[in-house]
């Protein structure tokens, strides 16, 4: 089939690029499963298996929906830290003002980690691990040094005054507040841009027996999905109405941008 659309392609004055193209394997066993590479066309093709990814789009491509989560959340640190390193010099000039350093930051940084991250299904625990990783930079920005006798835990209250200290120059949020905000205006726009029926298609609640939706995944799919977030605030928040799909609540509610930034932070 590759064979013949290589050869439709050639029609039109278009190539393959057997560098840039990727075979993705799942783990169902076949004659040709073993293989790290298949001939096509006189090139050869790498094959990618079930704990291998590839990175497209600024996103790490895998078929193992479990492997798929952690790397991207891997590959959102090493981003951000490559990103860091390469703006070292001026993050971390003291000649520079503080609140100018933590602006640069922002700009150059945090689009690192959170560019097209609002539709990737993350656990609370994995958000929370970006706001670590932030915390941790913060601390190099505005120095910190160790005090003779002094314990760990007055060193690291000193650093968090301090780091407040630089949120009242520049009013900076944690990585896990702009991503709920941008998940939020990701789902106001996908309701007013796109058709009701896209959303709600094959996708009606479930209940238990005492009436409590119960969320629930395929086997082999993820036990999460990307809009979770929003559906657990409107279900709560409208409780007669769990019924109805998230897409019908957020509709006639498009202005709960922070209640809903609120229950997220706060659950």
């Amino acid at each position: 089939m590759t064979e013949l659309l290589i050869g439709e392609l050639r029609k039109v004055g278009l190539h393959l690029n057997a560098e840039k193209t990727k075979i993705l394997h799942s783990s169902i066993y076949d004659p040709r499963s073993d293989r790290d590479y298949v001939e096509i066309n006189g090139e050869f093709v790498q094959v990618l298996h079930e704990a291998q990814h590839h990175r497209y789009l600024g996103r790490q491509v895998s078929l193992s929906p479990e492997n798929r989560t952690k790397v991207e959340i891997q590959n959102r640190h090493n981003r951000a830290w490559a990103a860091f390193h390469k703006h070292k010099k001026v993050i971390l000039n003291r000649h520079v003002s503080l609140a100018k350093r933590l602006k640069f930051f922002d700009m150059c940084v945090s689009p690192a980690v959170l560019f097209a991250l609002v539709s990737f299904p993350l656990t609370r625990g994995q958000i929370e691990s970006l706001d670590t990783l932030q915390r941790k930079m913060l601390r190099r920005i505005v120095g910190w040094r160790r005090v003779d006798g002094e314990g760990w835990d007055e060193t690291m209250r000193r650093m968090r005054d301090r780091i407040e200290s630089g949120r009242q120059l520049y009013k900076w949020q944690l990585w896990s507040h702009c991503f709920y905000r941008d998940q939020w205006r990701f789902a106001v726009h996908l309701v007013t841009k796109m058709s009701k029926w896209m959303l709600t298609y094959n996708s009606s609640p479930c209940f238990d027996e005492r009436g409590m939706y119960v969320p629930r995944r395929d086997v082999g799919r993820p036990r999460i999905k990307w809009d979770d977030h929003i559906k657990a605030f409107l279900h709560y928040s409208f409780p007669e109405r769990r019924d109805e799909h998230w897409s019908t609540l957020l509709s006639d509610h498009v202005g709960l941008e922070q209640s809903f930034i609120d229950f997220c932070m706060n659950r």
